[in-house]
């Protein structure tokens, strides 16, 4: 027996995987896994094919940057390859629809451009949020509203949700449980919002293990 045999395996970081880098991509209320590369194409394309999006929508990815207090912020494709080894988890979007006659998804007055619900093919949605505040202590906070188009999704209501609120994440919006089953059936982030009041539940420890 030689001295190597005694030596302990090799530990690999917690985004590498036999010296293949690793990235988790999330996109809605799914998470997949695949390579992580300096290419931003190469992220793209992996993207498109997991979510099964198609080539002539625009995304964007973001990410939390170590380097920069770990604030999540959109990636420029141009410098992807010089931030690519500090990223182990990227947000896939879908980006609003780029025809000027179209109006975007997942928009309030505080993006884009200013929506009436005399816009056409518009919608106003109430929502009411409440949080554990205090180990026995749950506060609901006064109800609010945001216009979005029409097949707006429940993912676009709380991307909307969160523009409004900058201090809210996505990851931690879950729809009430008393709403969450209508009819039978289970609402999904990727589920059409129904012409109904919405009531979610906060939960910080959400975002900080997504």
């Amino acid at each position: 027996m030689t001295s190597l045999d005694n030596m302990p395996p090799k530990q690999l970081s917690v985004n590498e995987s036999g010296g293949v880098k690793l990235l988790k991509l999330k996109y809605l209320d799914r998470t997949v896994l695949t390579r992580n590369t300096e290419k931003f194409d190469d992220i793209e394309r992996a993207a498109r094919k997991m979510f099964k999006i198609k080539e002539d929508i625009s995304i964007t990815i973001a990410a939390d940057i170590p380097s920069f207090d770990n604030e999540r912020m959109e990636i420029d494709p141009d410098i992807w390859s010089a931030i690519s080894g500090e990223v182990s988890i990227a947000w896939v979007t879908r980006q609003p629809d780029d025809d000027a006659g179209s109006i975007p998804s997942s928009i309030t007055q505080a993006v884009f451009k200013e929506l009436s619900e005399l816009d056409p093919g518009t919608q106003t949605v109430e929502y009411c949020i409440s949080e554990q505040t205090a180990p026995s202590t749950t506060t609901t906070w006064p109800s609010r509203s945001v216009i979005l188009r029409k097949n707006a999704t429940i993912q676009d209501l709380k991307a909307a949700i969160c523009k409004l609120d900058s201090h809210l994440w996505v990851e931690g919006l879950h729809v009430a449980e008393k709403l969450a089953k209508t009819s039978n059936y289970w609402h999904r982030d990727s589920c059409q919002v129904r012409p109904q009041k919405y009531s979610f539940y906060y939960d910080r420890g959400c975002v900080f293990a997504s």
